[in-house]
């Protein structure tokens, strides 16, 4: 029966590394395998002038043409910001109960067009051909993008912002 390595023999097989060397390769000294949280948290450029770029589908003379469009990522307060924007509070005349709702689509709407990064949305041959109302600039994006692009801009802007769980992972005690 063969007996387990002692940890000193164990040691003996190894040797140290820098904690450059480590941090190189993603190891940290936490659990986190992949880095140190607080050096992560406190690092902006994992946060800041996150985008993507999406490749976009139409049929044009019976042939699929592609197109793309760069997104951004949205802050906390631009989210707040259009969360608050795009609520409806209101209050029943007799009882007065004061209720909110959210209008999606315009919420969904006002996430794309700010997530937008290109094309952009001032740029004057769209201007000057659809004149946007000021205040309501996203409105223009109905005309530009079929409902399912609309759609699949705002929900990748969503991921980009943070709002999924691909980010997640479970990290199993031992």
């Amino acid at each position: 029966m063969q007996e387990r390595e002692s940890v000193a023999q164990a040691r003996a097989k190894t040797e140290p590394v820098s904690e450059e060397y480590a941090k190189d390769r993603g190891v940290s000294k936490t659990d986190n395998v992949t880095g140190d949280p607080m050096e992560i948290l406190m690092d902006e450029s994992t946060r800041k002038d996150l985008t993507d770029t999406l490749k976009l589908k139409r049929r044009k003379d019976g042939k699929d043409v592609f197109f793309e469009v760069k997104i951004r990522a949205l802050e906390a307060p631009e989210y707040d910001k259009i969360n608050d924007d795009c609520t409806i509070i209101t209050r029943q005349k007799r009882s007065g109960n004061i209720s909110k709702e959210v209008d999606q689509k315009m919420f969904r709407r006002v996430v794309a067009y700010t997530a937008l990064v290109s094309p952009k949305m001032d740029d004057p041959r769209i201007v000057d051909k659809y004149h946007p109302v000021k205040g309501k600039e996203w409105e223009i994006l109905d005309k530009l993008f079929l409902a399912g692009e609309l759609d699949y801009i705002a929900t990748e802007a969503m991921k980009l912002s943070g709002y999924n769980d691909d980010f997640v992972e479970q990290v199993k005690n031992s």
